[in-house]
């Protein structure tokens, strides 16, 4: 009880100011969409529907929401009741950011109860309950305001191997289908897991450790001629259990799209499939008079044979079971390249685990070896799911790069917690055990009394010496820096809470103020468009006409969806990317626009996808930063032309439209390169078709300190416009130089510059900007200065000739 209060205390009382602002919560990533569809569900007065199409994902298409119901509807249903059926927004917010605090701080609880199944030690469940409390990796998941469902996977996780460890402990002895509390428990873990499910779709993770953990423990039971079949019936018992409870969300919008659909009964039907066929195999060898252990040749032999002929006759069911197994690498994703640029997606790696759990990470490693060697010495089934359960961690975390997620290293911390908690309290009983051994000794026996002395000594100076590292030896170091790094870390995510950034949520919430009404209830029920059962394809939702779409980074989505409550091209799940093969583009979205060096092809985009504004975030427009790399390799699979250095010409990154408009700010500009250990000057061309509306407060500083990239701000929303055509007169072959001062919101002054050719003795070019401060916009523009030899003129535009693309003739 203490360690669960001490949890709720560090995870919500540090971070409450940085949480709670004037603003707003400050939510962050996947949390702010958990927020729009809580937010949907209680104050569209339509609890307990929630919504399975939304409109405003994927703009101008919509898309069928695929996150699993019950972290949302649990805290919806109990904001509803606090609020006796009347929840506001304020309600809301004064709850909601400490569900994943109460969520972090019950899974003490529930490792507790693991180690105390485990070991029956209350010292080893207390440290691994402490343990788990404060990991960073489980803290800053389980912070104020992280309303994300990973905590959620965590404990319901944790809480079905529990019960299965509880299961497993009344197996012993080949005690089996008489013992009422063994199948009590089993129930509880299909329960457990199909509440798992029911929270994250992706659960069928655990299914796969709990298959492995029954065969297994199957084979070695049978093979020692021991009661065997009890363990299938139990296996038929953890699949049907959560199957039952998930199959009422089956079929939005079909059975092979939705939420949960094919692949998930592909799953299940195999795992019940396999129980089947192991009972039939075990008759099978028993009514042959073969030995036990010839079942594994006969398995491997009619397994072979099942994946021949679903290969051969059934090559749909084939690859979809490649593309299961491969999921732990790509979560799904079919988007060349996109796991070496999604941070989650990259493996841990060994030093990964290092710099997440310190010393406590090898302890963690000498545990699961002493539990490893406890088991072929004691034969004790809970200790056969435990490192099960513990190898398959470590292998989908990508320790071993080769395979896995940086993603699911919050799973990893539960084992790391309970096996260097056990190392821990063992290493402390047998130091004290051996030093009570030598005090007990004769003088006379001084070798012996000697060596239980001495390597009792060294061993509580290690473990405390690996406890504490690197204290004493960072004293000189800055506080926390200097105390052990366990503690260092902890007050660290806990004084420094990962937050929303204030320039994000001013900039989100302009674009909520100044931006258009899109048509669209934020929190409606959207009519469901359903999907075309000959493409597969969500069909069209019909946007009202004056619908448009913001194009970002897909990384940012969720956060334009929710704050500024408008419709997003690209988002969180990876859709409105878009993508090229062999250079043509074959799916529009913002990586396709964001790379594009042709306005006039950008712009054809834009229309396509109905877009009108664009928001940049500065570490996005930076070629060195890698998100830029990203988009290029999703579109073209490597650098080519963006990084090189053509002569005489600028390069595809310089004339890209992200560092065009987040760089130039859509102005003609000259360029400086070296060539040959000579200076030359480039042009890069202006773009006609948008203008800069707002900009943030803060100046990026992962820029180079080159005079072209002088105080660039955070973040920049520009609008794409039809803009007004200028036209004059002037001698056939001249050129005319166009400019207007622009000021921004942040006081921020440049000059917006752009170049025609008079033909035929006229000249027209298109200008972007309203002269004069126009309500649409917080940036101020003078008049245009026209020049044309000796002779400057200048030029009001006018907002409707902007919007409307009028012509501005000059006399």
């Amino acid at each position: 009880f203490i360690i669960f209060c001490f949890s709720f205390f560090i995870r919500s009382f540090f971070s409450y100011k940085d949480i709670f602002t004037q603003g707003g919560v400050k939510y962050i990533d996947d949390a702010m969409y958990h927020m729009r569809v809580l937010e949907n569900m209680l104050l569209g007065s339509h609890f307990p529907n929630f919504i399975n199409f939304d409109p405003y994902v994927n703009f101008p298409y919509g898309a069928y929401i695929k996150m699993a119901p019950l972290y949302d509807f649990v805290l919806a249903g109990f904001i509803w009741i606090i609020s006796f059926g009347k929840p506001s927004l304020e309600i809301i917010n004064n709850i909601a950011p400490f569900y994943p605090v109460f969520l972090g701080s019950l899974i003490p609880i529930v490792v507790y109860f693991i180690a105390k199944a485990l070991w029956g030690n209350v010292k080893i469940s207390l440290l691994s309950a402490f343990f788990i409390s404060v990991f960073p990796v489980v803290l800053i998941r389980s912070g104020l305001g992280f309303n994300d469902h990973h905590i959620a996977e965590v404990l319901l996780s944790s809480l079905t191997m529990l019960f299965l460890i509880k299961a497993f402990k009344y197996a012993r002895n080949g005690v089996g289908i008489k013992n009422l509390k063994l199948w009590i428990f089993i129930a509880l873990s299909g329960i457990s897991l199909g509440l798992y499910l029911l929270t994250w779709v992706g659960a069928i993770l655990f299914l796969f450790i709990i298959f492995v953990i029954l065969t297994t423990y199957f084979f070695i039971e049978f093979i020692s001629n021991r009661s065997a079949r009890w363990i299938l019936l139990a296996g038929f018992m953890l699949f049907f259990i959560p199957l039952a409870m998930i199959s009422p969300f089956f079929g939005h919008p079909n059975i092979y799209s939705g939420m949960y659909n094919i692949n998930h009964i592909l799953c299940f039907a195999l795992g019940l499939l396999s129980f089947l066929l192991l009972w039939a195999s075990s008759i099978f060898v028993v009514k042959r008079g073969l030995k036990n252990w010839q079942i594994i040749p006969l398995l491997v032999i009619i397994f072979s044979f099942f994946l021949i002929v679903l290969k051969l006759f059934f090559p749909v069911i084939f690859n979809n079971i490649i593309v299961l197994a491969n999921g732990i690498n790509n979560n799904g994703s079919s988007l060349t390249n996109f796991k070496s640029f999604v941070s989650e997606m990259s493996p841990l790696r060994f030093q990964g685990a290092v710099d997440r759990y310190y010393s406590l990470f090898f302890m963690y490693l000498i545990g699961f070896c002493i539990i490893v060697y406890n088991y072929f010495k004691e034969k004790k089934a809970e200790q056969l799911v435990l490192i099960i359960w513990t190898v398959i961690i470590i292998l989908i975390t990508g320790i071993l790069p080769f395979f896995g997620q940086v993603r699911f290293d919050i799973y990893l911390s539960v084992n790391v917690a309970l096996l260097s908690a056990f190392f821990v309290v063992k290493g402390f009983e047998l130091s004290f055990k051996s030093l009570d051994i030598s005090s007990h000794l004769r003088q006379e026996d001084y070798y012996f009394k000697n060596y239980f002395l001495i390597s009792s000594i060294v061993m509580l100076f290690s473990l405390i010496f690996f406890l504490i590292y690197p204290f004493p030896f960072n004293a000189g170091q800055s506080f926390p820096k200097s105390l052990p790094s366990l503690v260092s870390s902890t007050m660290g995510a806990t004084f420094n809470p990962y937050v929303f950034n204030s320039d994000w949520q001013n900039t989100l919430k302009w674009l909520k103020d100044k931006t258009p009404d899109p048509g669209l209830d934020f929190y409606g029920v959207y009519k469901e468009p359903g999907v075309n059962s000959k493409t597969g394809k969500v069909n069209a939702y019909e946007y009202p006409e004056k619908s448009y779409g913001i194009l970002s980074h897909w990384d940012d989505g969720h956060a334009i969806e929710y704050y500024s409550q408008r419709p997003v091209i690209a988002n969180n799940f990876q859709l409105g990317i878009g993508r090229k093969i062999d250079g043509k583009v074959v799916e529009l979205g913002e990586a396709v626009f964001f790379i594009e060096t042709d306005e006039n092809k950008a712009t054809s985009y834009l229309d396509k996808l109905r877009a009108r504004y664009i928001v940049i975030d500065s570490k996005f427009a930076i070629l060195e930063w890698g998100v830029f790399n990203g988009m290029v390799k999703l579109c073209q699979g490597d650098m080519a032309g963006y990084i090189d250095e053509p002569e005489n010409m600028p390069t595809k990154y310089d004339n890209s439209m992200i560092a065009r408009l987040h760089l130039l700010d859509g102005s003609k500009t000259i360029i400086e390169k070296k060539l040959d250990d000579k200076k030359i000057n480039l042009e890069i061309d202006a773009l006609n078709h948008f203008r800069l509306l707002y900009e943030s407060e803060t100046t990026s500083t992962i820029f180079p300190n080159q005079s072209l990239m002088k105080d660039i701000k955070m973040l920049k929303v520009f609008e794409y416009v039809k803009g007004a055509k200028i036209k004059g007169y002037a001698p056939n072959g001249s050129e005319i130089n166009v400019s207007v001062e622009i000021s921004t919101n942040q006081d921020r002054n440049f000059i917006y510059e752009n170049k025609a050719v008079a033909n035929n003795g006229e000249y027209e070019f298109i200008a972007p900007y309203a002269t004069g401060n126009q309500a649409s916009s917080d940036v101020v523009a003078s008049d245009y200065k026209i020049k044309i030899g000796n002779i400057t003129k200048k030029v009001k535009v006018l907002e409707d000739d902007i919007l409307q693309g009028k012509i501005v003739n000059i006399k």
